[in-house]
């Protein structure tokens, strides 16, 4: 099928009374047909940047650009399959979970750790192994720095200190414990509070922290219905978190005492993995790992990927 060029469709998007402009805030892609992406994390002026599970690289997106571009090749610094992602901007430094589902291109390459990236470059700034293996999945900071990963193969939350140079256990609980996938997002609603999700049990735990940055009580929270294969969780608020749940929703969690209540901010998604929040909107990555862990190999549902931009509610 032959497309129409482009002049015609901006002409007609013109006609319409809307722009290619305001198009492009809607959404942005990536390029390439088995990039599966998972993670991402934007920096204040917009700019974006996105891991790919199956390819093992890292694409950026400039600011109001329509499409990601190759950024961080695949395979540096032990780059198997990029999951979590945070950007520290006050250091310049791009923190990347690297881990291996094993249907990656890279599969066997290296093993999981916490990777460091230059922002601006893409050089290596660091590389922080998980101790005994394990899932390096998502990612969270304090305000002095420290940073703290998900392991979604044991029933631990790691933390690499400021300065330090390899990741400590800093909190394990039997009650993460799953024979499937485990713990997977965490988010800091201040440095005494950090929330954590099971992804397969659909559990929300208050882990309350103590000056000195270690846990001092856990606390499961109530829920008004089960979450559904919970992933990205990030802070709106003291009391309002933002969840994605793997069978196509975001929604919004408002915290009261032990108590949760589920809001679905916006459905149908296809398989979406995490989000980042950036000048009151969020930014959903359609992953569709859903078609990536399958028998015959990958297969996408769609073409090209994106990351959807939701507006947030009050």
């Amino acid at each position: 099928m032959r497309f129409p060029p482009k002049s015609f469709v901006a002409g007609t998007l013109v006609a319409l009374g809307l722009s290619c402009a305001a198009q492009a805030e809607d959404a942005f892609t990536l390029p390439g047909e088995t990039t599966f992406p998972e993670g991402i994390t934007m920096a204040s002026d917009g700019t974006a940047y996105v891991g790919s599970v199956y390819e093992g690289r890292i694409f950026r997106r400039q600011p109001g650009a329509t499409q990601a571009e190759p950024f961080i090749k695949a395979g540096s610094n032990g780059l198997v399959s990029a999951i979590g992602m945070l950007l520290d901007e006050n250091k310049g430094t791009l923190w990347v979970c690297s881990s291996d589902p094993g249907v990656g291109r890279l599969t066997g390459h290296a093993k999981p750790a916490l990777l460091a990236f230059d922002a601006a470059t893409g050089a290596d700034k660091g590389r922080y192994a998980l101790p005994g293996g394990g899932f390096c999945n998502d990612i969270a900071m304090d305000s002095k720095g420290a940073v703290y990963v998900t392991d979604s193969f044991a029933p631990r939350i790691l933390r690499l200190k400021p300065g330090a140079d390899k990741l400590e256990v800093m909190f394990r609980d039997d009650r993460f414990q799953t024979a499937q996938f485990g713990l997977n997002g965490l988010t800091f609603t201040d440095d005494n509070t950090l929330y954590v999700v099971t992804y397969v049990e659909g559990g929300l735990y208050r882990l309350s922290l103590n000056d000195e940055g270690d846990v001092s009580s856990v606390r499961k929270m109530t829920t008004d219905r089960p979450l559904v294969l919970a992933d990205g969780l990030k802070t709106l608020s003291k009391d309002r978190l933002l969840l994605v749940e793997g069978n196509g929703a975001l929604t919004r969690l408002s915290l009261s005492a032990d108590k949760a209540d589920i809001d679905v901010v916006k459905d149908g998604f296809i398989a979406p993995t995490t989000v980042a929040i950036q000048g009151g909107k969020a930014w959903l990555v359609e992953g569709q790992l859903n078609k990536l862990f399958v028998k015959d190999g990958p297969q996408p549902a769609k073409l090209p990927f994106s990351i959807q931009k939701v507006d947030l509610p009050l």
